[in-house]
């Protein structure tokens, strides 16, 4: 017999909750209850800085600089995905957002991303996105 969260998690992922997910209405393919740990972290550590692999629509890049203009007011999201033609045009004027266009591994993020610490300084929360881009 399968535990409660074992059921839970076969029927979000059978079911393709994430994506129909969006913060603001932006698409959002993240478990919302994950959003909601995400937001109990940035609470506490209060970062100024949030690297976020793999922006897709962009719905977690909007919802990260609302989280934290609460706990951190000078803080900014960098946000990088291989390729950001999907990205609401809400999130690409987002002052606090920036999108950086770029495998993940390049040594381009990681030189922004030190660039951005220097600026911002602070902690910093990095998170790594599961690519689950629907081709249909």
């Amino acid at each position: 017999m399968e535990s409660a969260s074992d059921q839970y998690h076969i029927w979000y992922y059978d079911t393709r909750v994430w994506f129909r997910t969006t913060f603001l209405g932006v698409p959002c393919q993240k478990s919302v209850s994950d959003m909601w740990n995400y937001q109990e972290i940035l609470a506490e550590l209060k970062p100024s800085l949030v690297l976020e692999m793999g922006t897709l629509h962009g719905g977690s890049a909007l919802y990260f600089p609302e989280i934290l203009q609460l706990v951190s007011p000078r803080s900014r999201v960098l946000s990088v995905d291989i390729d950001h033609r999907a990205v609401d045009e809400r999130v690409r004027r987002n002052e606090r957002v920036e999108l950086l266009e770029s495998d993940t591994t390049s040594p381009t993020v990681a030189s922004r991303f030190m660039e951005l610490r220097r600026e911002y300084g602070g902690k910093a929360f990095c998170i790594v996105s599961q690519a689950t881009r629907d081709v249909h």
